[in-house]
C-alpha cells in the first residue's frame, strides 16, 4: 500500500514544526530562567519548571510524531516502526502530565495564599508544557519528514510519541485545576496551613504525574495505538469505544469540569462577600485571587476553543467515518495553542515576566556602555 500525498501536507507539517518548536524553545528558557535567577527559586517556580519539563517531553515526542509522517510522506511508506507504540504512548504520558500539572496549580491556589506555592505550580505547568510541546515537536518532525521523503511507515518510537501525546495533555489541563482549586481554597479558607505547605503541594505533583503516565499505559498493553499511514502519526482511532470515552474524561472531563465548578463557585462567594460587612483588606485579597483564577480560565477556554476541531471529528466519529486527515488538521490546532498558552503563561505570570523582561533591559543596558 502507498500512502497518498496531498499538496498541503508538508506546509502545514512545516506550521507545525515551527509551533512545536518554540515551544520546546520557550519551555527551555523558561526553565534556565528558573534556575539561574534566584528570584524564581520559590515553590510557584518550581511549578512553573515541572511544567516545561513536561511541555518539553511532550513537543519532543509530537515533534518526533511528525518528522516521522513526514517522511513516510515522502517515501510513501505504508508501515510503522519499531518506536510507532512508544511515540503515541509518549504523547497520552505527555499530555496528562501538562492537564495535571495545571491541576496541582488549581489546588494549591485552593489551599493556600503563600507567595512561593503559586509560582511552584506554574514551574509545574511549564514542566508540563515542556514535556507536551517536546513530544508534539518531535511528533511535527516526524510527520514533516515522512512527508519529505514519502515514507509510509513509522519507526521505533511512533507509539511512545503518541503515549506521551496524552500524557502531556492531561498533564496540562490537571495543572489548571490545581491553580484553579488554589485559589478558592485561598479565599474560603486562608488559615487552613496545611495545604500551603511546599511539601504537601510536591505531594500533588507527584500524584499528578504519576497518575498521567499510568491512566495511558493501557493504551500501549492494550495496542489501541496504531500507526495511520494517511496521516503519518500514530494515534488511537476514533470512535465510539470504551478508550474514547475513557479518554475524554482523563482529558478533557474530570479537569475540565472541576476547573469551571471552582470558578463558578468561587464567583458566587465573592460575590456573597461583598454584600455582607467584610474587611476591606480580606475582600481585596479575595477579589485579586478571583481574578488570578479568572485568567487560568481564560488559559483553559483557549485550549477549548482551539481545540475544538478535535472534538468535532470526535463527536463525528461516533455516527460516521470522520476526514481521511483529520489528525492532521485538528493537530494544527493543538500545536497553535500551545504555543499560545505558552505566550499567555509568560503575560499572565509576574515574576517570571519581571525577570526576563529585567535580564532584557541589563542585557540593553550592557551594548549601550560598550558602544560608548
Amino acid at each position: 500500500m502507498v500512502a497518498n500525498i496531498e499538496s498541503w501536507f508538508i506546509p502545514f507539517d512545516v506550521f507545525m514544526i515551527i509551533c512545536i518548536s518554540l515551544v520546546v524553545i520557550l519551555a527551555i528558557i523558561f526553565l534556565i530562567i528558573i534556575i539561574i535567577d534566584r528570584a524564581c527559586h520559590t515553590v510557584p517556580m518550581m511549578l512553573i519548571a515541572n511544567l516545561c519539563l513536561a511541555e518539553f517531553i511532550f513537543g519532543s515526542d509530537l515533534l518526533s510524531m511528525v518528522i516521522f509522517t513526514l517522511r513516510n510522506d515522502l517515501y510513501q511508506i505504508d508501515h510503522d516502526d519499531i518506536f510507532c507504540n512508544f511515540r503515541g504512548y509518549l504523547s497520552y504520558v505527555g499530555y496528562a502530565l501538562q492537564n495535571y500539572c495545571f491541576l496541582l496549580q488549581s489546588i494549591y491556589r485552593y489551599l493556600t495564599v503563600c507567595h512561593t506555592v503559586p509560582m511552584m505550580l506554574i514551574a509545574n505547568l511549564c514542566l508540563a508544557e515542556f514535556i507536551f510541546g517536546s513530544d508534539l515537536l518531535s511528533m511535527v518532525i516526524f510527520t514533516l519528514r515522512n512527508d519529505l521523503y514519502q515514507i509510509d511507515h513509522d519507526d521505533i518510537f511512533c507509539n511512545f510519541r503518541g503515549y506521551l501525546s496524552y500524557v502531556g495533555y492531561a498533564l496540562q489541563n490537571y495543572c489548571f485545576l490545581l491553580q484553579s482549586i488554589y485559589r478558592y481554597l485561598t479565599v474560603v479558607y486562608p488559615t487552613d496551613l496545611f495545604y500551603q505547605s511546599t511539601k504537601f503541594q510536591c505531594f500533588l505533583i507527584c500524584l499528578t504525574w504519576l497518575f498521567s503516565f499510568i491512566y495511558a499505559i493501557p493504551f500501549i498493553s492494550m495496542n489501541q495505538i496504531k500507526f495511520n499511514l494517511d496521516n503519518q502519526i500514530c494515534q488511537m482511532p476514533l470512535g465510539f469505544s470504551f478508550f474514547g470515552i475513557y479518554t475524554a474524561l482523563c482529558i478533557y472531563g474530570i479537569p475540565i469540569s472541576l476547573i469551571m465548578m471552582v470558578y463558578f463557585k468561587l464567583v458566587q462567594y465573592v460575590k456573597e462577600m461583598n454584600k455582607r460587612a467584610m474587611a476591606t483588606n480580606i475582600l481585596m485579597r479575595a477579589e485579586r485571587e478571583l481574578k488570578m483564577l479568572r485568567r487560568t480560565v481564560i488559559i483553559v477556554l483557549i485550549i477549548i476553543i482551539i481545540g475544538l476541531p478535535y472534538g468535532i471529528f470526535s463527536f463525528m466519529a461516533f455516527f460516521t467515518n470522520p476526514p481521511k486527515y483529520y489528525i492532521r488538521i485538528a493537530f494544527i490546532f493543538v500545536d497553535a495553542s500551545l504555543l499560545i498558552v505558552m505566550i499567555a503563561l509568560f503575560n499572565f505570570t509576574e515574576p517570571l515576566k519581571t525577570s526576563i523582561m529585567r535580564r532584557l533591559n541589563i542585557r540593553n543596558n550592557t551594548v549601550v556602555i560598550a558602544i560608548t
